[in-house]
């Protein structure tokens, strides 16, 4: 199920993140319907995903301290890290259901020219010496639409960053691995 996605989501994020220092905001509703997948690559990508948002928040927070950025209107103030993770069910053009799940955060954002090369392997907006290789959001997309979904991402530097995430869902009378 999505929240069992969710939740090894979760799990793994915590060994790589300090829930403590975020606003950690989900919203998984009962009644999902179930994607089509295998829970432990698709898991491992929200949980990717997250400990982008988280570092992005980090590093806005550290810019805002040293005074090179000031906060967005809608950050809490004082600024405090906010990841939020949401889910919701929907249907297409051809009343086909699919699972949505995007990880919001209020971090550094992202400039146009970043947004375009950001798929692209071994493209990195981290220091590489620091974490990051480049291939993390690569092997997402790869992962992703491996089980029939698509990625996508809206960014505003300084302000927030979404990453929204489409996986086709089964019938309610189905059953998968997910």
């Amino acid at each position: 199920t999505v929240k069992e996605i969710a939740t090894i989501a979760y799990e793994l994020s915590e060994g790589r993140i300090d829930f403590a220092l975020i606003d950690w905001l989900p919203a998984i509703p009962d009644g999902l319907p179930q994607v089509k997948g295998e829970l432990y690559p698709l898991g491992d990508s929200i949980s990717n995903l997250v400990t982008n948002s988280f570092d992005a928040t980090q590093q806005k927070a550290q810019k805002i301290q040293e005074r090179q950025m000031t906060r967005a209107p809608q950050d809490p103030d004082p600024y405090r890290s906010q990841v939020k993770l949401r889910v919701r069910a929907e249907r297409d053009d051809g009343d086909n259901p699919w699972v949505v799940i995007e990880v919001q955060d209020n971090g550094i954002g992202m400039t146009e020219d970043e947004l375009s090369l950001l798929f692209h392997p071994f493209f990195t907006t981290k220091a590489t010496s620091e974490k990051g290789t480049g291939l993390g959001l690569f092997v997402i997309r790869t992962i992703v639409e491996k089980h029939g979904g698509t990625i996508g991402v809206k960014s505003a530097y300084g302000v927030e960053t979404t990453f929204t995430i489409r996986l086709p869902a089964l019938a309610k009378e189905g059953k998968s691995h997910a």
